[in-house]
């Protein structure tokens, strides 16, 4: 086990009584984190709680600001670590600071725990311990002296004994070298975790060496962050029955990153990989909150998406960056602007810092909640279905860090005021989650999400749209489809035709598209109703898997199209029903 008190100070003091103690406290901590990753009770509070850690920050500045432990209820535990603790100032600072801090009106912290090295005086690690427990059932009686003292220091800060004693402990923790009991027990857990038992000892001595980083960083550590540096050290992790924190997110993470590998385009018979064939997109951050338009106005300004221009002062952000410091977002796009492929690549981005995802289609979970079934369940249920994980599993994990990915508000119908308010609340009760929310301008009509952060999707940058378009059919055309020519040559000079650019660059859709078209060999044509016609052609094409309710024959049904078509394009405000009875 390497020495990692070595050249550590801690505040102004140092030398080797200041050396030991932070090398005893970054001990604790990697027990801690330990116990966080196999989702364990670390007993520091014995009966009080179910104290199973989320979540180990380090030098606080709290009451007990050594240690801060998040806990999978919501509340919080703060610790000071002593080694060789004698009965004088340093024991009774900190146990006031934290019996002060449990009863004040922000109440930081629930509980308080003074942890102790073996080497402690007795009266401390046996007498007052014991007694705290007996103070806390509200006997006075038969108490020790240093006890005593204890309670007359509560009565004299005007604070109520029972109480203070019920919430604070002090906790003999055996993680010395030479008193290493509970480092033995920690790596005894890491043995549930590595699928190599001969990699126990190198996941450890990484802990304890992060545990001291910590100190330094002052920083915080979660379960997505012990998988990221077992990773980072080749620790290979068990796969079977994944029910601890870090091999279920480890399995999610894996999952996450399987069922967002591709994406497909109507016209090419294979997956494309969105790590390779993605066209970069730009977010537009809205200046003034969105308000509610009409319906003619939401489709003007659909329809003129791609010729808008850019306002002064503008901002627009990476979309693989959403939620990353601003954690509650709405994307809004049109259809076919790229919203569903955009959220897996935003999940990729996530799950290489092996932070745990949830991502549904709201519309799917609009109809669980009809049926009487609650958000979160559904939620859950919902995103993982296939996952191979238990969604009760999932939620018994209880994540601090959760990703929701929720596409299609506007899809939602008479529900959208349900679900949003139901989104605002999981948002209130898990702070720390990341929230992304899309949807389309049109039928987006909740106010309930008015304070979140809107983006709007960019249209493709003008000056790279040929490079974009060449890279994404010579993706296309990888399985056998035969390209003639310079590619990047023939995409430009497709471009240079004003009516086929504005077709081809007026969604993701339709630029997808214009690929698959040039990917089977075809030429697009230099006119909108032609290049129209030749989507409309390959899309005729292509396999129809659905069964037909219908017994109409196909004549028919495209002579209804064309007058659909038709009468759409003439009074694209019709109601359903008229245009209905209009081409009956």
């Amino acid at each position: 086990m390497p020495d990692i008190a070595e050249n550590t100070n801690k505040g102004s003091g140092g030398g080797p009584a200041c050396a030991g103690g932070i090398s005893f406290q970054a001990t604790v901590s990697a027990i801690a984190v330990v116990y966080m990753a196999r989702g364990k009770r670390l007993s520091w509070l014995e009966k009080e709680i179910e104290d199973i850690p989320v979540a180990v920050s380090a030098e606080t500045g709290g009451a007990g600001d050594d240690i801060r432990i998040e806990l999978k209820s919501g509340r919080f535990i703060e610790a000071q670590v002593k080694a060789g603790l004698k009965s004088g100032p340093n024991l009774w600072e900190p146990l006031t600071k934290m019996a002060i801090a449990i009863h004040s009106g922000s109440k930081s912290i629930d509980y308080g725990v003074l942890i102790v090295a073996p080497g402690s005086s007795r009266t401390i690690t046996e007498d007052l311990a014991k007694d705290i427990k007996r103070l806390g059932d509200g006997r006075y009686d038969h108490i020790t002296k240093i006890a005593n003292q204890w309670k007359t220091k509560l009565q004299e800060l005007e604070l109520p004994v029972m109480e203070s004693c019920q919430r604070i402990r002090i906790q003999t923790s055996q993680a010395l070298p030479e008193s290493p009991a509970d480092i033995r027990a920690a790596c005894s857990e890491l043995g549930h975790l590595c699928a190599d038992e001969a990699q126990v000892s190198i996941a450890w001595d990484a802990l304890q060496l992060d545990a001291l980083n910590l100190i330094r960083e002052r920083g915080r550590r979660d379960v997505s962050a012990v998988l990221r540096l077992l990773k980072s050290k080749g620790v290979r992790l068990v796969e079977k029955n994944p029910t601890d924190p870090s091999l279920l997110l480890d399995k999610l993470t894996k999952w996450t990153l399987d069922t967002t590998a591709t994406f497909s385009i109507l016209g090419i018979q294979k997956k494309l990989q969105i790590d390779q064939a993605w066209i970069p997109l730009r977010a537009v951050v809205q200046q003034k909150q969105p308000q509610i338009k009409s319906l003619e106005d939401s489709l003007n300004d659909y329809q003129n998406w791609h010729s808008r221009s850019s306002p002064p002062g503008e901002r627009s952000v990476n979309p693989e960056s959403l939620a990353w410091f601003i954690p509650r977002v709405v994307i809004i796009g049109g259809p076919g602007m790229g919203k569903t492929t955009m959220l897996k690549r935003i999940a990729r981005r996530y799950c290489a810092e092996q932070i745990p995802i949830l991502r549904l289609r709201l519309m799917n979970l609009a109809q669980r909640m009809q049926r009487g079934d609650t958000f979160e369940e559904s939620l859950f249920e919902l995103a993982l279905d296939g996952s191979g994980i238990a969604s009760s599993a999932a939620r018994q994990a209880a994540f601090p860090n959760w990703v929701l990915m929720c596409d299609g508000l506007d899809e939602c119908d008479g529900l959208q005021e349900n679900v949003a308010l139901s989104i605002v609340k999981f948002a209130a009760g898990h702070p720390g989650c990341r929230i992304i929310v899309t949807t389309r301008p049109v039928g987006y009509e909740t106010a309930c999400l008015s304070d979140w952060r809107h983006y709007t999707i960019a249209p493709l940058d003008t000056f790279k749209v040929g490079g974009h378009l060449a890279l994404l059919v010579e993706q296309c055309a990888q399985t056998g489809a035969s390209l003639t020519g310079d590619i990047q040559a023939v995409c430009s000079s497709v471009l240079e035709q004003k009516e086929t650019e504005n077709v081809v660059t007026r969604s993701v859709l339709c630029f997808g598209l214009a690929a698959a078209l040039l990917a089977r060999g075809s030429h697009l044509c230099d006119t909108k109703e032609k290049l129209v016609e030749q989507i409309f052609t390959m899309i005729d094409q292509e396999p129809f898997s659905r069964q037909a309710d219908s017994q109409l024959q196909p004549p028919l049904l495209h002579r209804f199209l064309e007058i659909l078509g038709w009468h759409q394009v003439t009074n694209p405000l019709s109601a359903e029903q008229d245009s209905i009875n209009y081409c009956a």
